[in-house]
């Protein structure tokens, strides 16, 4: 996989939050079906979708862990490979996660709420405080 940080975005599977470690530290994976394969179709004749494996740790595992099968997920990280008896595993290690209370529109965006922060900036004259 290349390196860099990738961003992903779509509907999520359950997640599966554990704990692991002496530390019990928070830890959470997760698919996001970031696209469709129009070359896979399933049985009803749809394009199949593309699965992206999330792992995430500590904050981001905590906070991904809330969600539910099918809302829309946003997350940041680096990609990575890993072999493990025979068989390699790929994805993305989030660094930072974005659940959406507005849902998805109909393409595989994200579409998070604006934070309350920003929407109080928007109610005031336009100056800056400083």
């Amino acid at each position: 996989m290349q390196g860099g940080e990738w961003l992903v975005t779509g509907r999520c599977s359950s997640p599966k939050f554990r704990r692991v470690g002496k530390n019990h530290t928070p830890f959470c994976t997760v698919g996001i079906a970031a696209g469709t394969n129009p070359k896979e179709l399933d049985e009803q004749g749809r394009p199949k979708p593309i699965w992206i494996n999330i792992t995430a740790w500590r904050g981001a595992a905590e906070l991904l862990a809330t969600a539910h099968s099918g809302d829309a997920v946003m997350v940041t990280g680096a990609p990575y490979t890993n072999e493990y008896e025979g068989r390699t595993y790929k994805g993305v290690n989030a660094s930072v996660v974005l659940l959406s209370q507005a849902g998805l529109p109909d393409g595989n965006s994200a579409a998070p709420s604006q934070p309350p922060a920003m929407a109080e900036l928007e109610e005031e004259d336009g100056e800056l405080p400083f």
